[in-house]
């Protein structure tokens, strides 16, 4: 678990940023607890109290125990994490030894189609291409758009249709805010005008400002040369209006086939949302 710390620099900074708010969270006496108590040291606690429910971090942690159960919640979170992670890089493993490039469908994701001889939720799965860009989204039996994965290798500037505008003006009906726009769940630069089943009501501070922001950094990969496989879930399933987004993208060199840089983030459907992304002047470090 250390390891897939250090391996992983979103999952680490995410860390650092959990310790930095704890500590200016707690008061006084807790904060002089902590002094000294170095940052990494301290997310290794939280590592540690993980894997052994606290027991095994009492000789190493002193007469900071009393911070143990406050930090229970985050380790089981992080080891679920890594859990995932090693099937992951199981599933790389084999492919691999199958001599075949990397693929979303390697990572787990909820099945919601109702398998044969049962009933429960159908979903329809729409696959179209734009330029060398592709797109596969899954939608429910109400045509509501639940997730899509893609490919991106360029972005273009095309105008939106007059269609596409109407769409995003009344995606969401009933459900719709006040101040919701038709937010894209891939963005119109990658693949055009693709109606309702790439569209959302999305709070339009989100949509204009950090979920933009991620959207930027795609394009600025794209532009580097590099190549996103990107895929975005809409939470709950089936809700006119999503709760929450989350994004979860990989960057390959195409020269190489390699990973490079990989990422997941979860939105939440309102205002005030933050995405720090990759600079453009950085990517090329990453060849």
């Amino acid at each position: 678990m250390t390891d897939l710390v250090l391996d992983d620099p979103s999952l680490r900074d995410m860390l650092y940023r959990f310790v930095k708010d704890y500590v200016e969270a707690q008061h006084a006496i807790e904060i002089t607890n902590v002094a000294g108590f170095g940052a990494f040291e301290l997310i290794l606690t939280i590592i540690l109290t993980a894997v052994t429910g606290g027991a095994g971090v009492i000789a190493a942690v002193g007469s900071k125990t009393a911070l143990i159960r406050k930090f229970l919640s985050v380790g089981n979170l992080l080891s679920e994490f890594a859990k995932a992670t090693r099937q992951m890089k199981l599933k790389a493993r084999e492919r691999k030894a199958k001599s075949r490039p990397a693929d979303f469908k390697d990572l787990e994701t909820t099945e919601t189609t109702a398998k044969k001889g049962t009933s429960g939720p159908k979903t329809t799965l729409v696959k179209e291409t734009y330029g060398n860009n592709e797109a596969v989204w899954t939608l429910d039996e109400n045509g509501l758009p639940q997730s899509v994965e893609a490919t991106l290798k360029s972005t273009s500037k095309t105008t939106r249709s007059s269609a596409e505008k109407k769409t995003q003006s009344s995606i969401g009906g009933d459900s719709r805010l006040s101040d919701d726009d038709g937010g894209h769940i891939v963005g119109h630069r990658f693949m055009s005008d693709q109606g309702e089943k790439n569209l959302f009501p999305q709070n339009s501070n989100l949509n204009r400002g950090a979920y933009k922001s991620m959207e930027n950094e795609w394009a600025d990969w794209t532009d580097a040369g590099f190549e996103v496989k990107l895929k975005v879930d809409l939470d709950p399933l089936g809700s006119a209006r999503p709760d929450n987004i989350k994004a979860q993208y990989e960057v390959l060199d195409p020269s190489t086939g390699e990973k490079v840089f990989k990422r997941e983030h979860v939105f939440s459907n309102t205002s005030g949302e933050a995405f720090e992304r990759v600079s453009k002047s950085d990517m090329s470090l990453y060849r």
